[in-house]
């Protein structure tokens, strides 16, 4: 926290001020490692916010986070959170990447989408609306053993990241 000192000896600014700074931050962290989905506004705020109210500590892929290294792993919340999610939008569209000439990724539409996506292809909206709505989101975002994310206690929800089926919560 920030020292009361900073804020002519308000302690409870100086507070707010610590929490407004960790929220920042946090966000950042979350969207700067969550390249693949930042085109879902709502998916990131939705991880921010369980993030911010995690138990102190825990990391969603059942590790903890510690100053020392731990079992803290580089690339395990892209791999186990991040990617997945990813994943579902991508199986949605594409059947495969290619390499290009130019060396690049070439990303090949499932086939008859070349010109347009059928209706009942889910896009981008549809994947943000689910966590618009909060009833919706609390029914609908599945573990991999078939129980609700949202019974778990608020806390330990960023740990359980890792364990979403994400294929069923969002289709």
């Amino acid at each position: 926290p920030l020292p009361a000192s900073c804020y002519e000896g308000k302690a409870d600014e100086a507070a707010d001020a610590s929490r407004q700074m960790a929220e920042i931050a946090t966000y950042l962290c979350v969207w700067g490692e969550g390249g693949n989905v930042r085109f879902m506004p709502e998916v990131i705020y939705f991880i921010t916010e369980l993030a911010l109210a995690a138990e102190e500590g825990t990391m969603p892929y059942g590790g903890v986070a510690s100053a020392a290294g731990g079992s803290y792993q580089s690339g395990k919340f892209l791999s186990k959170v991040i990617r997945p999610i990813y994943n579902v939008v991508f199986e949605e569209w594409y059947e495969k990447v290619d390499i290009a000439d130019n060396g690049k990724d070439k990303k090949i539409l499932h086939k008859d989408f070349e010109n347009f996506l059928p209706p009942d292809v889910a896009n981008y909206d549809d994947w943000n609306e689910l966590f618009c709505d909060p009833k919706r989101m609390s029914e609908s975002i599945l573990m991999e053993d078939g129980s609700i994310l949202f019974d778990l206690e608020h806390k330990k929800r960023f740990a359980a990241l890792h364990q979403v089926d994400w294929a069923a919560s969002l289709n």
